[in-house]
């Protein structure tokens, strides 16, 4: 049985909820905002005979909503608790660990360095 998470839409936007994630925890959800962005790039970021392309902005819209403000949200939310539990960490241990958030940290170090170049 695979893991997952059900959130309605009043709760999109914290930490373990967002629109169109897939993943149990949020290092799964940020690699596969990553992977699709970079699945994606091709048929989002060229021309293919579509008349309208770079002409409105719906293109930087569509994307920023489907892909950056999603790992924007997410890293918002880890800087903002991990900088008021620190202090309770001074040997990071739990934001460093598995069984901590270990994979949240890496999460968010993966998605800030990812290889899509953004």
């Amino acid at each position: 049985m695979v893991p997952y998470y059900f959130c309605g839409d009043e709760f999109v936007g914290n930490l373990t909820c967002q629109r169109y994630d897939a993943g149990a925890d949020p290092y799964e959800q940020a690699a596969d905002l990553v992977s699709r962005y970079d699945n994606f790039y091709l048929t989002n970021n060229f021309k293919r005979q579509n008349a309208t392309f770079h002409t409105s902005p719906g293109y930087s819209s569509r994307i920023r909503a489907r892909f950056f403000d999603i790992l924007r949200e997410q890293l918002t939310w880890h800087v903002l608790l991990r900088s008021n539990l620190q202090e309770y960490d001074p040997d990071n241990e739990f934001f460093g660990s598995e069984e901590g958030w270990g994979a949240f940290s890496a999460a968010s170090t993966s998605a800030s360095t990812s290889s899509a170049g953004w």
